[in-house]
């Protein structure tokens, strides 16, 4: 019971259990006190009888005996007129009983005269007196049968025992014992009225305190209610906006899902774009202010039930429900980028941003928050990539799910024995013969099947393993390059090298010592980079690049102008070729295709560089290539990629294909080329 009383109390308001345990704390003292008060009235109305018994002992007796007489005891007489005497006193003071005692013990008077003359056994109470003690205690005589019938008759009485002294010095010496007995009932009338007097102040003053307290703690229950809801208000939602924050987004979102169950919802995530402009160019005032008006924007367009939230800086969050599918999703998604897109007035300005979105459905894509946060934010990285202003979840861009987490394990323990090279020829155009081969990587996964390089190479540059792999490509068509030339075969060996490759000496170590162990000579070999990392760290790139140029290993860029490549880096670079990239060759039944093409194809013997032309897959593209000037082609018109063997067998097959077939011509170096190009380190390194 005290245990549910005490949960009772535990689950109430602070005001409730304050007022509850104050009432409870300030009743205790008043009973308290009002036992303490009992306690005094109880004393004074007691040494009020005591000092009525003074009154007798002084004026009845000391006045009417001598010290002779109370030592030697009374004649009949004597007590005869004593108590003619002492009666009138008795009435006017409402005495009912007296009894005198001498030193001797013996009652020289009493008012039951057949006591007199006796010896009783002498009380606690008579001994206290005889020592000079002033005392009264309580008695109920209505059950003692041994009692004057008088005084039973009376009930409870005070009897008043005290020193009987002769003379006016309180210092006398004590010469007997007087007890008085006086009625009870009227002391007790005294004391219940004075006691209900004093309850009533002290109930009343008990009152006044606890309202008073009441008052004040209920106050400041308001105050601490109203700064907790203001709290609470700051800790779940934005400062700025007044949307939901982080923390309320995920308690609303978890209670969402746990209602909907199985029925299909849509988590948004919200990027601005050109935020950021807003704020370098107008400030961060005004940054805010923009950020009021997407929230209220974002609150307009949706409906009651659907959750809007910011979750710091330009990023907001919402939760769309009643979608029947991902496309209603996207609909809805693609509705509130435009609304975004429309120009916002700011203190007279019109300012433009845009909106990326990342959409994933629950439960389709996840069903507790972390996953399905993620993967929006997921989807809303591709929408920013890629322009689309909305994308949905596509688990083929998660670098983080499971699946990538596994083929990163299994790349890692297998890349030595299940990496393997394809070889896709060059052919010099004018002698429409094969001058080169390109070494491209394959994973040959034994549950998988052969992976093309989109599938692992940005693993294996994100988790590390880049030169690793490039390594093995490395030795792998190094060896195989040893053996097409010691069968008399004139090639040259093409690899592609990212930009952590070119920056690491043991890659540097693996090319010197995997030319040397099988016989191929340094300008057989041909590294590829790309423009945009040389553009990135172009003195990094000049200073590796012109250390493997000094040894005669040959180097092309990759993707010609893809990238940020400057006709000054060009000039500076230790480069022997530029590879022009497919995009643009796919291009050449277009005058502006074909514009491109052609300056690239001049740039680069104006530089006296080799121009390799790749991605040629269209029987018209040789002649309108020759037609331009350029060097090489490589393409799926002229062969795919293809494993070692088949290649060379390929290569037997070709009618215009013999033993002797002359390298392409050396193009001499400029006088004033150094330091070649490096990969991004998201570029797929080796294809």
């Amino acid at each position: 019971m005290v245990g549910n009383a005490w949960r009772s109390i535990r689950n109430r308001s602070l005001l409730q259990k304050f007022g509850l345990t104050a009432l409870v704390a300030i009743a205790l003292i008043g009973i308290v006190i009002g036992q303490l008060l009992r306690t005094s009235v109880e004393r004074q109305v007691l040494d009020g009888a005591i000092g009525e018994a003074e009154v007798v002992s002084r004026l009845g007796l000391q006045n009417a005996i001598g010290p002779s007489e109370l030592k030697n005891g009374l004649t009949s007489q004597r007590v005869r007129s004593l108590e003619l005497a002492l009666r009138s006193d008795f009435a006017r003071i409402d005495v009912v009983d007296v009894v005198l005692w001498n030193l001797d013990r013996t009652v020289v008077f009493a008012t039951d005269t057949t006591d007199i003359g006796t010896s009783s056994t002498v009380s606690t109470e008579v001994r206290r007196a005889e020592a000079g003690e002033a005392l009264a205690i309580v008695v109920d005589l209505t059950a003692d049968t041994d009692a004057d019938p008088l005084l039973r008759r009376h009930g409870r009485v005070v009897q008043v025992y005290q020193p009987v002294r002769f003379g006016s010095s309180a210092s006398a010496e004590t010469s007997g014992v007087l007890r008085t007995s006086i009625p009870y009932g009227p002391i007790a009338e005294t004391i219940a009225a004075e006691t209900r007097r004093l309850y009533l102040a002290l109930a009343l003053a008990c009152l006044a305190l606890y309202a008073l307290l009441f008052r004040l703690v209920a106050d400041a229950s308001s105050e601490l209610q109203r700064r907790a809801d203001e709290n609470e208000q700051q800790a779940r939602h934005d400062a700025l906006t007044g949307l939901p924050n982080r923390t309320l987004f995920a308690e609303e979102l978890d209670g969402i899902l746990q209602r909907h169950g199985t029925h299909p919802l849509a988590i948004a995530l919200i990027d601005l774009d050109r935020f950021k402009d807003v704020n370098d160019t107008l400030g961060h005032h005004t940054g805010d202010l923009l950020l009021i008006e997407v929230g209220r924007r974002l609150q307009e367009t949706l409906r009651a039930h659907d959750l809007v939230a910011r979750l710091g800086g330009d990023e907001f969050a919402l939760v769309l429900t009643g979608m029947v599918d991902a496309e209603a999703a996207l609909v809805v998604a693609g509705r509130v980028v435009e609304v975004i897109e429309e120009p916002f007035e700011i203190e007279g300005l019109q300012l433009d941003v845009g909106a990326s979105i990342g959409v994933a459905m629950a439960p389709e894509h996840g069903t507790d928050l972390a996953t399905l946060l993620q993967r929006a934010d997921i989807a809303m990285y591709l929408a920013k990539r890629t322009g689309v202003g909305a994308a949905l979840y596509d688990p083929t861009h998660d670098h983080h799910s499971p699946q990538q987490l596994a083929l990163v394990g299994d790349l890692r323990r297998r890349m030595d024995e299940e990496l393997v090279v394809h070889y896709q020829p060059k052919l010099d155009l004018r002698a429409d013969r094969v001058c080169g081969v390109e070494a491209l990587v394959r994973w040959d996964h034994p549950e998988l099947g052969l992976l093309p390089p989109a599938d692992f190479v940005p693993l294996a540059e994100r988790s590390g393993m880049m030169n690793r792999l490039t390594s093995i490509v490395l030795e792998q068509s190094l060896a195989q390059l040893g053996r097409w030339l010691a069968d008399g075969r004139d090639l040259h060996l093409a690899v592609n090298v990212s930009a952590r490759g070119l920056h690491d000496a043991a890659l540097t170590d693996v090319i010197e010592s995997g030319l040397a162990r099988n016989g191929v000579p340094a300008e057989r070999l041909v590294l590829e980079v790309t423009e945009t990392t040389i553009a990135a760290d172009p003195d990094g790139a000049r200073d590796v690049l012109g250390r493997l140029r000094s040894q005669g290993v040959r180097f092309s860029i990759d993707d010609f102008g893809t990238g940020y490549s400057s006709l000054a880096v060009l000039r500076s670079l230790p480069v022997n070729e530029i590879k022009i990239d497919r995009e643009f060759v796919g291009d050449l039944s277009h005058p502006e295709g074909s514009a491109i093409v052609e300056y690239s194809i001049r740039l680069g013997h104006m530089l006296g560089l080799t121009v390799v032309a790749e991605g040629v897959e269209d029987p018209e593209d040789q002649p309108r290539l020759l037609g331009l000037g350029c060097d090489l082609g490589q393409g799926f018109w002229f062969a795919p990629p293809m494993p070692a063997d088949e290649l060379t067998a390929w290569l037997d097959a070709r009618p215009d294909t013999d033993r002797s077939v002359p390298a392409p011509p050396a193009v001499p170096h400029p006088t004033t080329g150094s330091a070649g190009g490096v990969l991004d380190a998201d570029e797929t390194a080796i294809r």
